[in-house]
């Protein structure tokens, strides 16, 4: 028997059953995707094992034509844990399914099966998945459960126009910056906001006459291992499944079982190559470390939970479930931690330590070549469209341009409006999703402001060196330092003490 929750839309598939065969398959609806549920069971003594397979077999096949999510359940007494069943494990693997139950169900004396299996296809997402002990005067076997990520909403697909960097031409795109007239746009004249606002446009622009750029279409829930080769043949397989479905032919219905087989085979090789070049994969990466993290994301299922916010609670007791309402929400709470009211206050006494000051700071062109010549590619875009791959790649030529710029807003005392104009990302921390207080804001500013930034912290930094402004057992915040050092710089002078001391006595 199967229990389902009066929550769900479903029905009772009929044409899937066999009547050789007790078995119930069940169809859950969701919005974006049906699930495919069987609940069966076969005795020793009324059905062979070779039949059970034949027979689960046809119905296993029917309902991979209608929905990739499908799970079977019961008690077929085959005992996986007995390497000689190999027809039922040929079965499986024709279909790409696989019994996540890992531990016997049955133990009887001496005796241990594993008789009760959960198989699921490769489109369902396992979170979780065992066994649960039962009672002895409710049955000799143990319960098992299975939990399969779903939702009643997902995050829906979006075209972006994306640059082409492995087409561009960066040698003609270094020739027009060097040839273009950048004191036309940067200049004393215009105002740091201005002269911001043309240089950005400027840049844009003659990146887009070197750098191709195409629309694509960004799918989130797909798997890192998908390919467009891939979406190809499982776009040919369906139509070739309606024309079989249409036609009711012997030889549409072979073409169409020989192309679903090409994609299942195609699907379990780009899985087994995505994960056997793991170790490539991380060395090759700049960011070794995020790389590895990101692979174990997708291992623990937690990718596609990021990639989408629930339904968010409201203080008035009700949820917003649309995007332009989800936004509003956290842009209102964003704003509400982050006000700060310094109104009233005074600065406290401070006491000089230096006779030195950083009050005149002139930027040179060395400044800017090192920072752009150091950035890495794969950070994020601000809103004004630069990345770090463009500064990187023109580095020398668009340094003298930025060096302007940089000073004009020095000796202007303005920081750019285009700058501060930033794109907040709400990344989720722990506890309940559907609250906007664990929630916290990352924003994605200006790929230009941050060099500059990196530039004057540069200065600022050496300038506190230079006159040891810094506490001397200061750890955090400082390149090459962490509160590993710090303790042992305590121990070091706390030994020098006691050695002292003893010296003393």
């Amino acid at each position: 028997m199967v229990y389902l929750s009066n929550l769900l839309k479903y029905k009772r598939r009929l044409d899937l059953e066999s009547q050789r065969l007790e078995t119930i398959w069940v169809e859950i609806k969701f919005p974006s995707h049906d699930i495919l549920i069987c609940c069966l069971y076969r005795s020793d003594f009324n059905t062979t094992q070779l039949s059970f397979i034949d027979e689960i077999q046809t119905s296993i096949e029917t309902a991979l034509d209608y929905s990739p999510f499908v799970i079977l359940t019961g008690d077929i007494n085959i005992d996986f844990t007995n390497l000689t069943n190999v027809q039922l494990r040929d079965c499986l693997s024709l279909f790409n399914l696989s019994n996540i139950i890992k531990e016997p169900t049955r133990v009887v004396g001496n005796s241990k099966t594993l008789i009760d299996p959960v198989i699921v296809s490769d489109a369902c997402s396992v979170l979780d998945s065992g066994t649960i002990t039962v009672e002895p005067f409710i049955s000799d076997h143990k319960a098992t459960y299975v939990s399969i990520k779903s939702s009643v909403s997902f995050t829906n697909s979006y075209y972006r126009e994306v640059w082409n960097y492995k087409h561009a031409d960066f040698e003609k795109l270094n020739n027009l910056i060097s040839q273009y007239c950048w004191d036309s746009v940067i200049n004393d004249s215009t105002s740091v906001d201005q002269a911001a606002l043309n240089f950005t446009n400027s840049y844009i622009d003659l990146c887009k006459t070197c750098i191709p750029r195409k629309r694509v279409l960004i799918r989130p829930s797909d798997k890192p291992w998908f390919s467009s080769e891939l979406r190809y043949n499982i776009r040919l397989r369906d139509r070739l499944r309606q024309k079989a479905l249409k036609t009711n032919l012997v030889n549409d219905k072979l073409i169409f079982k020989k192309q679903r087989n090409r994609v299942n085979n195609m699907k379990k090789y780009a899985k087994e190559n995505y994960i056997n070049n793991f170790e490539d994969t991380i060395l090759s990466s700049e960011n070794s470390t995020k790389t590895f993290w990101q692979i174990m994301d997708w291992f623990m299922g937690k990718q596609a939970i990021t990639n989408s916010i629930p339904p968010l609670y409201t203080s008035n007791n009700n949820y917003v479930f649309s995007d332009e309402e989800k936004a509003n929400i956290l842009n209102d709470y964003f704003c509400s931690i982050s006000t700060i009211d310094d109104s009233g206050t005074s600065l406290p006494i401070f006491n000089e330590r230096t006779n030195s000051s950083l009050s005149n700071l002139i930027i040179n062109v060395t400044d800017v070549t090192d920072v752009l010549s150091s950035l890495k590619v794969n950070k994020a875009v601000g809103p004004d469209g630069i990345s770090h791959r463009m500064l990187k790649n023109t580095f020398r030529t668009i340094s003298v341009p930025l060096l302007k710029l940089f000073n004009l807003s020095l000796h202007s005392h303005s920081y750019p409006h285009i700058w501060k104009v930033a794109h907040v990302m709400p990344v989720f921390k722990k506890g309940d999703r559907s609250l906007v207080s664990n929630y916290r804001p990352i924003s994605l500013v200006s790929c230009v402001g941050k060099v500059f930034e990196r530039i004057i912290f540069k200065n600022v930094y050496n300038y506190l060196v230079d006159n040891s402004l810094i506490y001397k057992y200061q750890s955090g915040f400082l390149p090459g330092h962490s509160t590993v050092h710090h303790l042992i710089e305590v121990i070091h002078h706390s030994c020098l003490a006691l050695e002292n001391y003893e010296i003393n006595c």
